[in-house]
């Protein structure tokens, strides 16, 4: 009974082909993307700049929130890559912005370096908010139409020109926010498809590079389907044992 449900197992695999493998995929920062302001105050137009053939974009201006957008829509999707403010000046946000459908509704991860209050109080450390409208205030994380969804405050503020690896893996029940061996943050939920973006409010020298995205693997359908038959074929063939047990 074992080998005929290995043999059952088997060949549904090898007809389906198994599941979709991932695959990794470099961003190229120089075309497909676009800035988008997400808060205008007084601080300069932000400037976002590409270098490295694309493969390392930089906003070098101490600017107003914006985000550097993909064009594409993700889920099921790790995002890969390595960040730094590379500058001694200032000590504000860095981060990015996914499941982005417009202003309206966009989940954001910031992290500030240290406690500041300017227009409410920015705390050193990680943050991680649903925006759902324009009644928002994302110095204080505050405002009618943002949720805090969890944070991570303390003695955690990035470091001056240091290099940090990111992991971001988002599906539509999870997302996991890892910065080097750490992880941030991990939360279930439900997630809407959507586009991905990098961060940077009040703070010039954000630089992100070598990024890449992952294709999450999901099983086929034609493997769960045939997976199904085995499973099928299994308890038929207890069947006839038990009966022939029976007539014994």
């Amino acid at each position: 009974m074992k080998t005929k449900l290995t043999v059952c197992m088997v060949t549904a695999l090898l007809i389906s082909g198994g599941a979709v493998a991932a695959t990794a995929t470099p961003l190229d920062f120089s075309s497909g993307w676009n800035v988008v302001s997400l808060a205008n105050d007084s601080h300069a137009t932000p400037e976002w700049t590409t270098s490295n053939g694309g493969s390392t974009v930089a906003q070098v201006q101490n600017g107003d929130a914006s985000v550097y957008l993909s064009d594409n829509v993700w889920s099921n999707t790790t995002f890969n890559g390595s960040f730094r403010v590379n500058t001694n000046s200032d000590d504000d946000f860095i981060g990015f912005v996914f499941g982005y459908t417009g202003s309206d509704d966009y989940y954001l991860f910031d992290w500030k370096q240290r406690d500041q209050n300017w227009n409410g109080n920015g705390y050193e450390g990680f943050t991680l908010s649903h925006i759902t409208g324009d009644n928002i205030n994302l110095w204080g994380h505050t405002g009618g139409n943002l949720e805090v969804l969890a944070i991570d405050y303390g003695d955690n503020g990035w470091e001056d020109r240091e290099w940090y690896d990111l992991e971001l893996s988002y599906t539509s029940s999870n997302v996991t926010v890892s910065v080097g061996d750490v992880t941030i943050f991990n939360m279930d939920g439900t997630y809407e498809a959507g586009q991905f973006g990098f961060y940077s409010y009040s703070q010039r020298d954000t630089t992100f590079t070598d990024f890449t995205a992952t294709s999450n693997p999901v099983p086929e359908p034609q493997t769960m389907l045939l997976f199904g038959v085995g499973l099928m074929g299994l308890a038929f063939q207890v069947k006839r044992k038990t009966a022939a047990v029976k007539e014994k």
